[in-house]
């Protein structure tokens, strides 16, 4: 997809949210990789994993008074290294009414005989980072990790996820930079064949503010394209494992915080930020880190479905960029 057309996709989304589509909730701050698209390794907050109470505070809260909105148990961190506990904070969060559950992972952390668990938490999408075709070239992006490993798990996922013939759609991710670019093709062709009902989502890297170098892609659009403002800014919110919330989770160091959710509530804080989204739809991007930030160029994400009849085609309804 090319980038004109993947920003004139977010242009009828450009509006001031009255709640947010998306909160993105930092159950930990762990991680078992390294990845070159991540800033993780070089985050200097203090670092920890979210309390129960928190949790349950913060999906309490969303379920009351944002029916609509999706809960993303991700911003640093690898979710799965809480192992079963993750399960039942999911499960947690599907019980008091959170209306939708995504979450993204690298499947490592997962043990080879939990996929069941996984797939019967109440999970309604998992994201699984992929990123490559060959092992070379995925362990060079995601570092520490074992593409034989990833192969293994991703095959026990799908094949449990097909005997229960519902459950969670499977997203396999791949995300677009220098160092795969050459191997994208490949990636789809392989899991168009393999047999599987999954979705592959393609999308460039990003630069996290000031975190890693975005893609050139991106970068290239961000220095011609008009400047429009940033849809994870106007539409998403992220928490802290210890309840601060940012500015956005591309301040992933905490830099300005609007408040903590266990003084403030959540609708509070979102009016606080609105702040931001205002400034921003009125066309001023002067504040850090937005004034330097490219992340708003990578513009939307494109999707393919697989079938386990081995068709796949472009999914004619992109997933948005807060995905």
């Amino acid at each position: 997809m090319d980038r004109d057309t993947a920003l004139a996709g977010l242009k009828p989304h450009i509006r001031d949210y009255a709640e947010p589509t998306d909160v993105l909730v930092e159950t930990t701050t762990r991680c078992n990789l390294d990845c070159s698209m991540c800033p993780h390794g070089g985050l200097e907050r203090e670092q920890g994993s979210m309390s129960r109470e928190t949790w349950t505070h913060v999906v309490t809260q969303i379920a009351r008074e944002w029916p609509k909105t999706r809960v993303w148990p991700a911003i640093m961190g690898e979710p799965l290294l809480r192992g079963r506990e993750l399960f039942e904070m999911i499960d947690e969060a599907k019980t008091v009414g959170v209306a939708s559950v995504c979450l993204n992972t690298n499947l490592l952390g997962l043990a080879t005989d939990r996929m069941d668990d996984l797939l019967a938490c109440g999970v309604d999408r998992i994201f699984v980072g992929v990123d490559a075709a060959s092992a070379q070239t995925y362990e060079r992006i995601r570092r520490g990790g074992d593409f034989a490993q990833l192969q293994e798990r991703l095959r026990l996922l799908l094949d449990a996820r097909q005997r229960r013939r519902r459950g969670p759609r499977i997203a396999l991710q791949f995300v677009v930079q220098e160092e795969n670019e050459h191997e994208e093709a490949a990636f789809v062709e392989s899991w168009k064949s393999a047999g599987y009902d999954v979705e592959l989502k393609i999308r460039p890297r990003v630069g996290w503010s000031y975190g890693v170098e975005s893609a050139a892609e991106v970068r290239r659009t961000a220095s011609v394209a008009d400047r429009i403002p940033c849809l994870w800014l106007l539409r998403q919110m992220a928490v802290f494992w210890n309840g601060d919330v940012p500015r956005c989770d591309a301040d992933y160091e905490g830099n300005e915080i609007f408040g903590n959710v266990r003084e403030t509530s959540l609708t509070e804080i979102w009016r606080k930020l609105g702040v931001l989204r205002r400034r921003h739809l009125g066309g001023d991007f002067s504040m850090s880190p937005c004034a330097g930030c490219d992340d708003w160029a990578a513009g939307r994400s494109e999707t393919i479905e697989c079938r386990a009849a081995a068709s796949c085609s472009g999914s004619a309804e992109r997933e948005s960029v807060a995905s």
